[in-house]
Order: structure tokens, then C-alpha cells, then sequence
């Protein structure tokens, strides 16, 4: 009784132990990933990825995949890198389409797709077997890319058609576009499903995805590269990459509430699952800037060995890991709260006991009386 509780005990704190979220960061010169603890804002690793340009980064809903694109020079076809994040290493290299930009997993974390920028389609990979299953074809120059919450419908950000386009998740076809006239790049959906967020100029275009249309325009102070939506809803994070800064956008009112000061070059942006912290890549500044999103301001800068572009979801739960059990000694106070725990339960076991006890003998007194 005693141990079970103990190793209970044990487990939960080990899983309260490595809660806290891990940004996945891909960077150019050198080619890796560096993995960042959000709770003590430190590199705790660095993956090595090839020698290429790294753009689309995502981590499934899990935590326990994250993909980085790598894109190949010369017009060669480029392959996207998969990572165990249990062990932080690259356990499979798959080869998609020419300059694969934009990454992003179904929810749950059996399809992962990819906008392949010059090669004109989306390349469709099982999780599973990490491999291509499909290649569905796109006019124009696709981007950014984005996974509605039902994980029914792909929304893609698609440049030269200036539009965006939406693909049927189920049966990887076409099923539709939005006309936006201009040219677009990055997209973000909120958690809800019924907003879509798209921009590379000055207005960021808000769609509405139940009627497909443009239902507002929200103006930032050079252009937006790249987007992120807050876990509520209620908060539009934009990174302007020519302003150096974060453009916080109110969701409801779809206008602007402020900018922060972040590092040269911000090309990627994401929201951690708790919606209180943003964290912007900083391409020039080979640099990270971790935003409270309570304040809007810049609470910490991480340096980084490479430049980080981290378009797409880059942020992830800890991935769960097995709590080893040792025999190192238990501090006193949790030895008193373990005893106080196992003096109440052992309190109600009696009582119980004793409850049951009085039940049977009451129907044996009544029996008795009935008998005579």
C-alpha cells in the first residue's frame, strides 16, 4: 500500500517536473536545431541538421515529433528533417519538393504537409512511416500553411495566385480559394477554426473560413512575415521583419494594440501553450525574444549559434518520458505529507470498515427478532 503510494507520489511530481514547454528552433550557418526550455530560457540541446537552408519548423500535438524543412540550393529538391524530441535526435530525412517552405501537423499527428515554394504542390507524409503519400498539385508559389483544429481542412498561403488556397485534408484535393489581390506568405488560424490570418505587406487580411471571405483589414508598420494566434483567441501576434518588431493585434476589435522592440529581422513567431509567453526568431541577431504577453514586453534574450528563420508552430509540450525510480532519500516534508496522506486514507478505510461492520449487525439483530 505504502510503496504503491509512494511511486505514485513519485510520478506525478516527476511529470510536474518536466512540464514546462520546449521551443524547437532551426538556424542557418550552421545547420541545426537548438531545443529551448522555456522555463529557464536555455538551450538544453543542440540537433545537427544538414548544411542548407532551414525555413518551415512545427511540432505535433504530442511534443513528441518536431520537422524542420530543409531547403537544397540550386533548385535541387529539399527533404524535411524529423525529430524524436524524447531523445533530440534527427531520426529520419524526408525528400519532398523544390525549396520546401512551410511545415504544419494534422492534430493528430498522422499527416504532415508541407508547401513546396518552386515546386508548385504540397507534399503529403505519413507520420507513421515518415514518407510521402501524395503530392497535390498547386498553381502558383505556396508559403505558409496551417491545420484547422477538426483536421479536415488545409489553408495555404499561396503568393503568385494571390490567394489563399484550401485543401481537403481528407481527400488531399483542392476544395477551394480565397482572392486576396496581392501577394501573401504567412497564415495562422485561431484555435477556434473560424479565423484565418494571412499577410506578407502592410495589411494583415483576416478571412472568415465558414463564408471564405475577407472580413477585415488590420495595417502593421512595414509588412508581417510571420503570424501566431494566442490559445484564447483574443491576441494576434505579427513579426515584422523590416520594423524589428512583434505587432500585438486585439482579435476581437482586429486592431492594433502595440508593438515591441525585439532583434533584427524577426521571421518567425510563436505563442507557448499557456498563451502568457512569445517568442520571436530573430534572423539577424542570431537571436531569440521571449515576450510576456501580460506586459508586451521583452523579459529575455536568447542567443542563438546560427540564424533562426522558425516559420510555423515551433513551440511544443514537453514530450512525455518514463520517471525513473531510485532510492535516493525522501526530503522530510514530503515524508510528512506522505504519512498525513496515508493516515487519512487508512482513517477512511476504518471508518468504511466499521460503517459495514454496523450494517451487518443491525440485519442480524433484525433477522434475530424476526426469528422470534
Amino acid at each position: 500500500m505504502h510503496a504503491r503510494l509512494f511511486v505514485l507520489i513519485l510520478l506525478l511530481a516527476g511529470e510536474a517536473a518536466i512540464a514546462a514547454p520546449f521551443a524547437y528552433v532551426p538556424q542557418d550557418n550552421p545547420g541545426v536545431m537548438s531545443v529551448i526550455d522555456l522555463a529557464t530560457h536555455s538551450i538544453v540541446a543542440t540537433i545537427p541538421l544538414p548544411s542548407v537552408t532551414h525555413q518551415g519548423v512545427a511540432v505535433n500535438s504530442a511534443g513528441t515529433r518536431a520537422y524542420a524543412t530543409n531547403v537544397e540550393p540550386n533548385n535541387i529538391p529539399g527533404s524535411v528533417s524529423v525529430i524524436d524530441t524524447s531523445t533530440n535526435t534527427a531520426i529520419a530525412t524526408i525528400p519532398v519538393g523544390i525549396w520546401p517552405y512551410g511545415v504544419a501537423v494534422n492534430p493528430s499527428g498522422t499527416r504532415v504537409f508541407v508547401t513546396n515554394h518552386l515546386f508548385e504542390g504540397i507534399s503529403v507524409i505519413d507520420a507513421t512511416t515518415n514518407g510521402v503519400i501524395t503530392t497535390i498539385p498547386l498553381e502558383g508559389e505556396p508559403w505558409g500553411i496551417v491545420v484547422n483544429p477538426a483536421g479536415t481542412q488545409v489553408w495555404v498561403a499561396n503568393s503568385l495566385s494571390f490567394s489563399v488556397w484550401i485543401i481537403d485534408a481528407v481527400t488531399n484535393t483542392v476544395a477551394g480559394s480565397v482572392p486576396l489581390g496581392e501577394v501573401t506568405r504567412a497564415i495562422a488560424m485561431n484555435p477556434a477554426g473560424t479565423r484565418v490570418y494571412t499577410s506578407i505587406g502592410k495589411p494583415i487580411r483576416v478571412i472568415d473560413t465558414s463564408s471564405r471571405t475577407v472580413v477585415a483589414s488590420i495595417p502593421v508598420p512595414q509588412r508581417s512575415v510571420a503570424l501566431a494566434v494566442n490559445p484564447s483567441g483574443t491576441r494576434v501576434y505579427a513579426a515584422d521583419d523590416i520594423a524589428n518588431v512583434v505587432v500585438v493585434i486585439d482579435a476581437v476589435s482586429n486592431s492594433v494594440i502595440t508593438t515591441v522592440p525585439v532583434g533584427n529581422a524577426p521571421m518567425g513567431i510563436a505563442v507557448d501553450p499557456s498563451g502568457t509567453k512569445i517568442l520571436a526568431a530573430n534572423y539577424l541577431s542570431k537571436s531569440v525574444s521571449v515576450i510576456d504577453a501580460a506586459t508586451n514586453t521583452v523579459t529575455a534574450t536568447i542567443a542563438l549559434p546560427g540564424a533562426p528563420s522558425a516559420a510555423g508552430l515551433f513551440i511544443g509540450p514537453a514530450p512525455a518520458a518514463p520517471v525513473p525510480v531510485t532510492n535516493q532519500p525522501i526530503p522530510s516534508s514530503s515524508v510528512s505529507a506522505l504519512v498525513a496522506l496515508a493516515f487519512l486514507l487508512a482513517s477512511a478505510g476504518a471508518a468504511a470498515i466499521r460503517a459495514s461492520r454496523g450494517k451487518a449487525m443491525q440485519k442480524e439483530r433484525s433477522w434475530d427478532c424476526a426469528a422470534t
